[in-house]
């Protein structure tokens, strides 16, 4: 069962030489480019990740794509006035399911995780393109990941229509300081001017509510020290 955005968007499917599926997959998770592999080592790419795809191959490994699959594929195949009709017909349909689903996952704050490892885990977490928002708990995912990926220090998905935005923050590597008690609680400040569209508050206090205006450098939460250690 391909993703829903494959099947609306359009994708194809992707061959590779023989004996190349794993270096392919390898090539791929590091782009982070979401490809599923089929029973047949076909990778079903979506459409818009084709141009990365070819430049990720380049001169490495050798692929041929088949035609644009899913629904944009389809329309295609009719003569011009019914593709016409069908395609206005997909467009109503897609209208009335904008509210409905989520149509894709969009994440950024990640440098060393990629984007596919984040993707699978979220799917793992029971959030993934497909699903109907209405029983989607994002703060249950939220915490749910931050069990899962140790590697992540927060975590917090928004909503814009028929997109979820997933904001995250990496931890520290191994090679660095490991701060110390205290320093492990401070207060989180702007970084750059904007408006509070959301605000999921883990620990501290919080000084601003959704709706407010901020500037770079203005306080956001107030730290909590506990009291064993002097606060």
């Amino acid at each position: 069962m391909e993703r829903i955005d494959c099947l609306i968007f359009g994708y194809r499917l992707v061959s590779v030489e023989e004996g190349r599926v794993a270096d392919a997959s390898s090539i791929l998770l590091k782009q982070g480019i979401i490809a599923k592999v089929g029973p047949d080592g076909r990778f079903s790419v979506r459409e818009r990740d084709m141009k990365r795809l070819s430049l990720a191959f380049d001169g490495r490994i050798e692929y041929r794509a088949s035609e644009l699959r899913g629904i944009p594929g389809k329309i295609k195949s009719f003569p011009y006035k019914v593709g016409g009709l069908i395609g206005g017909g997909v467009g109503v349909l897609l209208i009335i399911l904008s509210s409905l689903l989520v149509w894709d996952i969009r994440i950024d704050g990640n440098i060393n995780i990629p984007d596919s490892r984040i993707e699978y885990e979220l799917s793992e977490a029971g959030f993934s393109v497909g699903d109907l928002w209405l029983g989607v708990d994002r703060s249950e995912i939220e915490t749910e990941m931050l069990g899962k990926m140790r590697e992540l220090s927060w975590i917090n998905i928004n909503r814009r229509g028929t997109v979820a935005y997933v904001t995250v923050a990496e931890n520290a590597s191994a090679g660095d300081e490991v701060p110390s008690a205290e320093s492990g609680y401070s207060n989180i400040v702007a970084s750059c001017d904007c408006v509070i569209e959301e605000l999921t508050v883990s620990s501290g206090i919080a000084v601003v509510k959704v709706g407010d205006a901020v500037k770079r450098g203005d306080l956001l939460i107030c730290g909590v020290l506990p009291e064993e250690a002097g606060g």
